[in-house]
């Protein structure tokens, strides 16, 4: 049995219908070649807040199973996202989602 456990991959590719329910109505701290604060609205709506000081507001929606997201006079990028269990995310664009 312990064997089975160790062998258990808590990773898992995300649909659009579970990105969209994971990311709809949330706030997330991010890590990767950036850190921060990304609050994603039910509406449509997103806002960034960078460790550097960076901040913007721009919208979010869901196009096939991948993330997307616009910034406000930067162009769009979709990710796709994976599931690591306890609300984490990994995106395919190299940051770790934890949940606030």
């Amino acid at each position: 049995m312990l064997f089975l456990l160790l062998g258990t991959s808590a990773q898992a590719a995300m649909t659009g219908a579970q990105i969209k329910t994971a990311a709809s109505g949330k706030t997330y701290a991010y890590l990767g070649s950036k850190s921060g604060t990304i609050s994603i609205r039910s509406n449509g709506t997103a806002w960034i807040k960078a460790s550097n000081g960076w901040n913007s507001t721009g919208k979010w929606w869901v196009s096939g199973n991948k993330f997307c997201r616009q910034w406000k006079g930067k162009s769009a990028s979709c990710a796709s996202w994976t599931s690591l269990g306890g609300g984490k995310i990994k995106t395919s664009n190299g940051y770790i989602l934890s949940p606030r």
